[in-house]
């Protein structure tokens, strides 16, 4: 399993964005999720591969 997070400090292209981005890749090579420019703090249960959202704690279905 593979868990990283970066995000852009604006010097792409030289134009002050920053994009940040969150992303899980199981040992198979599914997505458990990706997020992008979404700073919301994520829950990932090891065991039974669901991720949650604290505020409201809603399970993501979409890898994207």
């Amino acid at each position: 399993m593979i868990i990283g997070t970066s995000h852009a400090d604006g010097s792409f292209g030289n134009t002050g964005v920053s994009i940040p981005i969150a992303y899980c890749i199981d040992r198979d090579g599914s997505v458990l999720f990706i997020s992008k420019n979404d700073v919301r703090t994520r829950i990932l249960n090891l065991e039974t591969k669901e991720v949650l959202v604290p505020n409201g704690l809603n399970k993501i279905n979409s890898p994207c």
